[in-house]
């Protein structure tokens, strides 16, 4: 519709479009005019405008064809089909010169050919086949009358640039020359290689219309084609449109195209650099550089490529020659086999430092003198063959200018002569290639042998002999080994010793090419020492001579270095004995890197080389046999308390013969006995340490107990000053003791099983253990623990026991409790810690192992012996309470040192009455002593922990709780519906309820088995505050929970380099009991309440669980009836019915014991707790369920006399 509007629109205009010649616009750059109409809707308004003058069914544009014959090949140019108005699948019409393919012909075996023609070519052109439109199918075609020939000349499709220009009517008239508008064979020479664009619009000879439009004043209707397969995105020129001021413009304008490609004769020579070419020899193989080969064939990598690919260019060394290689090739197209004969190619060299002034081009061989090439030297090259040429090239032997130079260029040139350019080389573009490379400079080197082999240099000496590495001889002429060596080839590195001299050689060369005799005389060498660990803040470089101070060679102290020799150089080094020991030693040497060594050495990489020794090993060790002598001198392995003992140490010098002198060996003791008295002293010996000796110490100590730890250690000023490498050997620990330990056994708590009727009740628990002591001596006050340590953690009692050599003591006691349901667990431990004695036992390597027994009470409720009975308010499955927690963050740091008195020796102090009388003659008396008293010691340093600035911090958290208890099912069993099943022992899962369940069915004299599951859950256990709102904390504090005390601690006292962070919350204890551990099964009852009506053999099972699962925040309990004997027959689960009973229904009831949690004091859901069972706000959990039993005439087989519990 929108199209129909726009043609309307224009019928009102009577738009007529005049004789019109355009170009076709070949640049895709210019935008298309917007404020026109396409030449189809144009086209779509004559025909409507012929339609309704002459009433023509279709009015129809001339097509534009036309041949191209050039060269011996002719070729039909038509316009695409799917490029026509009304294709099926119509493709818009070429706009850009790039979309145009190239004009293909069929050679005489029937391949198609890309139709390429020379330079200088005649290119017939033929319109003849263009046919003329017609005014609608029934009239006859008209007849061609003009032409639009337009030529684009020379495309680079590289630049995309029109090398030749563009022609058309317009610029032949311009030139003076004949139009074409009514030449139908027109011909041309093609002057410029490139691709030629021909393009042909055609106008026939319908001029109805036109009549018209001349009457009319405005502009003339013609006839040209809407056929081609170009579109111009150039407007045709604006024409005068009736009753509008306004000119209206055509967009796009159709041409029939061809695309044929010129090529001109040529010599090109390949290139690798910033533009790369390529030529094929005559063996297929394609050459894109200059290849420079030496004297062995190697390739020589050119800067050029070296900054391409990555590699390392090849430096070319003075004196040598090398082979450079070049090829021509004649290219086709076209096939032009070349006028001239034994074409030559011009060779150049230029040496360079880097700047265009410092090239020297002087080496040059040009046009006349070039070189010929080795396979068409004397005739012409045929076409699309390539000639190679060769060249032998010398590197310059001597201090000349040129060699002064940094670079070398080697370049090949087709010769800029007129007749090349004329008859064979008409593209100069690709004539020019080089390739440039380093040039060796004068250069002296030092051998290298490394850790790899990638690093190893190597110079030959005056001698003739290869030297790759620095040697280094002892005294007696001996080669050190050096850990690069070592490393290298599986040998064992040669340590060097303090104190002995060592002959350091080295070796440097004045390397060839080129021919270089040094400027300088008498060149020194750099040499270096480092001593050094591992870590390169260790290395000490202090022992250095460089530059002016430096080595002279012994072969050329004074004088220059010829050409290709090499200097020997010879230094004795001493191994200092140093202040403080390193690991390892470096030697280096190293060319100095001064202005006037640069004249002979240009190569810095090859001017260092080292190598790396192992110092000689030294150490020390401490005897691990550690012998204690009793107050006889006589070796014991055992200690008796308050007499002399002694103890003995052994130190050796195990490795190295530097003698352990100022000071002499030296060690530090530290003797303790388990009182924790120390003696703690720094031992030097009188007598000098030498190899493969040892010194002994001993040290007396008079221990209060009978157990003594031993311990002692070189020390660590032995290792600084380098006679005690290794410090793993050094300390030696051991204990004597005799045998002492302290046990506890037999513990236990009694009843084990406690039944209560109420909530809580209090009851007498009773204590019974034994404990014993091994040791040797009476000890005195040894405390005893009593604890409970679930449900919560509490330490109940603190007893304190002496004890005779060897002795055993049986005690109990009882104490009351308040008792809940639940399982109790109690704790008893001998010597708990801080231990008050040390133990020692020899059959275990822990003492305390046996120090502790535990004893478990377990406590259930039974409401009344009836069985307890559904609440008021009846079944209670679940409550929801919200806590709120009290938290607190406490933060400790690291106090500033404080000292604190360690007493290593004691003195017993006698107990004596003293007396004294007082002024007014009163005597008064009383007792001193009876105790120890301190008489040697230390002072200490060490720090504790106190609190950070700004805390405890304190905030609130709420938490959300719940709590679940129901029966999740009743499950019955039977004779009669394993009758009914077909199998025995098939349990029928019950449908009860509170109100009411099912009937189920059952024989007298038959018994039935009953098992029932319960289920508890609550989140109190799992759901805790987090600390994260409104403080976000550090993650060095841990997310625990206080004791149960409530209280936080901390590492207050003694030795620490960190202290606790800790997080407390109230209340500290955890819910310690959830759901009821007893269900009551009432069968023949008819009512909830206690004195509702009950059947003649009513009665009432109190049942505990059989098994239970999981913990007790998340319990599963199954029940059923206890095992009984039936009889004296069997044991049986089963309840029997009276094979005389009725037939009559039986109610059955199973209510569930109270659930809920204790240890929640001041908590919101214990307040819920407190209000009266009896009334309707009763918060305790409760299931209760009830179904019936139909009881029929049974058998006589089975036991029947009553309901048998």
């Amino acid at each position: 519709m929108k199209r129909k509007r726009i043609i309307s629109i224009l019928l009102l205009l009577t738009i007529v479009l005049g004789e019109i010649a355009s170009f076709p616009n070949i640049s895709s750059a210019e935008p298309t005019i917007i404020d026109g109409i396409t030449y189809y809707d144009y086209r779509d308004f004559i025909k409507e405008r012929i339609r309704e003058r002459y009433k023509w069914p279709e009015f129809e544009t001339p097509i534009p064809i036309f041949t191209i014959e050039a060269d011996g090949k002719k070729v039909l140019v038509e316009p695409d089909e799917d490029m026509q108005p009304g294709s099926k699948n119509r493709r818009n019409p070429y706009e850009k010169a790039d979309e145009v393919p190239l004009l293909q012909y069929t050679d005489d075996e029937g391949n198609k050919k890309d139709f390429v023609v020379p330079v200088g070519t005649e290119i017939k052109l033929d319109a003849s086949p263009s046919i003329g439109g017609r005014k609608s199918p029934k009239h006859p075609r008209g007849k061609i009358v003009r032409y639009d020939w337009q030529l684009g000349k020379g495309y680079n499709t590289k630049t995309k640039k029109w090398e030749g220009g563009f022609d058309d009517d317009k610029e032949r008239e311009k030139r003076g020359e004949e139009k074409w508008e009514k030449n139908q064979t027109p011909s041309f020479k093609v002057t410029e290689p490139g691709d030629y664009f021909i393009f042909l619009n055609v106008m026939d000879d319908f001029d109805e219309l036109a009549k018209e439009d001349k009457e009319k004043g405005i502009e003339p209707f013609h006839n040209w084609s809407e056929n081609g397969n170009w579109r111009a995105k150039k407007t045709i020129e604006e024409a005068k449109r009736e009753g509008v001021d306004k000119k209206t413009r055509i967009i796009g304008w159709y041409f029939t195209v061809a695309r044929i490609r010129v090529v001109e004769p040529n010599l090109k020579l390949p290139n690798y650099g910033e533009a790369d070419r390529i030529v094929t020899d005559d063996s297929g193989v394609e050459r894109d550089r200059i290849i420079v080969e030496d004297k062995d064939g190697k390739k020589m990598i050119s800067l050029e490529e070296a900054e391409k690919e990555g590699k390392e260019a090849t430096p070319l060394k003075p004196g040598e020659t090398y082979t450079v290689k070049m090829w021509m090739q004649n290219e086709m197209p076209p096939k032009h086999d070349t006028k001239n004969k034994g074409i030559k190619l011009n060779r150049y060299v230029a040496y360079f430092n880097g700047k265009w002034s410092s090239w020297d081009w002087s080496d040059t061989v040009e046009n006349g003198g070039g070189i010929k090439s080795l396979n068409y030297p004397d005739t012409i090259i045929p076409a699309g063959k390539t000639a190679y040429y060769e060249w032998k090239y010398t590197v310059p032997d001597k201090n000349t200018s040129e060699i002064e130079k940094e670079k070398v260029r080697l370049a090949w040139k087709i010769p800029d002569i007129e007749l090349y350019k004329k008859e064979d080389n008409m593209n100069p573009k690709d004539d020019y290639t080089h390739a440039t490379f380093p040039i060796s400079k004068p250069n002296l080197r030092l051998p290298n042998y490394g850790f790899t082999a990638k690093g190893d240099r190597f110079v030959t000496d005056n001698n003739g002999k290869k030297q790759d590495r620095m040697i280094v001889l002892n005294k007696d002429g001996k080669r050190m080994i050096s850990e690069e060596e070592a490393k290298r080839t599986g040998k064992k590195a040669t340590p060097l010793k303090s104190g002995e001299t060592y002959t350091v050689k080295m070796w440097m060369q004045n390397m060839t090419p080129p021919k270089h005799d040094t400027v300088n005389k008498g060149i020194k060498l750099n040499r270096y020492v480092a001593y050094f660990n591992d870590k390169w803040s260790s290395w000490d470089w202090s022992d250095t001579v460089e530059n002016g101070g430096g080595i002279k060679s012994l072969n050329y102290p004074d004088s220059i270095i010829p050409a290709g020799k090499t200097a020997y150089y010879e230094w004795k080094y001493t191994v200092p004995e140093l202040k403080n020991k390193k690991e390892k030693i470096r030697l280096a040497w190293k060319i100095p890197d001064i202005p006037e060594y640069r004249k002979d050495n240009s190569d810095l990489s090859d001017d260092y080389t080292h190598a790396t020794f192992p110092m000689a090993p030294e150490d020390m060790l401490m005897d691990q046999d550690v012998i204690l002598l009793d107050n006889k001198g006589k070796p014991v392995n055992y200690v008796q308390p308050y007499q002399q003992h002694t103890v003995i140490f052994r130190v050796w010098k195990n490795i190295g013969e530097t003698p352990v002198k100022n000071p002499n060996t030296t060690i530090n003791v530290e003797l303790e006995d388990s009182a924790g008295i120390k003696t703690v002293r720094t031992i030097t010996h009188s007598q000098i340490l030498n190899y493969d000796e040892y010194v002994e110490f001993r040290v007396s100590i008079t221990p209060t107990t009978p157990w003594l730890r031993a311990y002692a250690v070189i020390d660590r000023v032995h290792h600084e000053k380098g006679v005690n490498d290794d410090l793993t050997n050094d300390d030696v620990e051991k204990i004597f003791a005799t045998e002492f330990n302290l046990a506890v056994s037999n513990f236990t708590v009694t009843p084990q099983l406690k039944q209560i009727n109420d909530f809580h009740e209090k009851h007498s628990l009773s204590f019974n253990y034994t404990l014993t002591s091994t040791a040797d001596a009476y000890l005195t006050s040894v405390p005893v623990e009593i604890r409970l340590i679930s449900p919560g953690y509490k330490k109940l009692y603190r007893f304190y026991y002496n004890f005779a050599p060897h002795e055993s003591i049986t005690d109990n006691f009882a104490d009351v409790f308040d008792l809940y349901p639940g399982e109790y667990t109690f704790e008893i431990e001998i010597n708990p810690p801080p231990r008050t004695y040390k133990e020692f036992k020899k059959s275990s390597s822990n003492p305390y192992d046996d120090n502790i027994d535990r004893a478990t009470v377990k406590v259930i409720r039974t409401l009344d012996v009836d069985c307890m009975e559904c609440k008021n308010s009846g079944p209670r499955n679940e409550n929801k309470w919200e806590k709120t927690f009290k938290m607190r963050q406490d933060k400790y740091i690291v106090s500033e040192p404080k000292e604190r008195w360690i007493c290593t020796k004691e003195e017993w102090v006698p107990r004596e009455e003293v007396c004294h009388t007082d002024r007014y003659g009163n005597k008064h008396c009383y007792t001193i002593g009876g105790y120890y008293t301190c008489v040697d010691g230390f002072w200490e340093t060490y720090t504790v922990c106190e609190t950070a600035d700004g805390y405890p911090i304190e905030w609130e958290e709420d938490i959300s709780f719940f709590e679940k208890f129901k029966i999740d099912k009743i499950e019955f069993r039977n004779k009669f519906y394993n009758d009914s099943a077909g199998k025995s022992k098939i349990w029928k899962r019950v449908d009860a309820n509170y109100k009411n369940g099912e009937t189920l069915r059952a024989k007298s004299g038959y018994g039935f088995e009953l098992r029932v599951t319960t289920e508890y859950k609550t989140n109190r256990a799992e759901e805790r505050p987090r600390g994260t709102s409104p403080h976000n904390w550090n993650r060095d504090i841990p997310d625990t929970w206080s004791d149960p005390t409530g209280n936080t601690w901390s590492s207050e006292y003694g030795y620490t380099g960190t202290c606790y962070h800790t997080q407390s919350r109230n209340p500290a204890g955890l819910p310690s009991f959830g759901g009821g551990e007893k269900i009551c099964v009432h069968v023949g009852r008819e009512g909830w309440k206690k004195n509702s009506k009950k059947h003649e053999n009513y009665v009432c099972f109190v049942i505990f669980p059989r098994y239970s699962f999981g913990p007790w925040y998340d319990r599963t309990n199954i029940y059923e009836f206890e095992e009984r004997d039936s009889f004296g027959k069997l044991k049986t689960r089963k309840v029997f019915f009276n094979e005389n009973a009725k037939n009559q229904i039986v109610p059955v009831q199973v209510i569930t014991d109270y659930a809920y949690m204790l240890g929640l004091d001041d908590d919101e859901y214990a307040e819920m707790l407190k209000n009266n069972p009896d009334s309707q706000r009763d918060y305790r959990l409760q299931d209760c369920k009830k179904f019936y039993i139909k009881i029929d005439g049974g058998y006589k087989d089975e036991l029947r006399t009553q309901i048998y519990q």
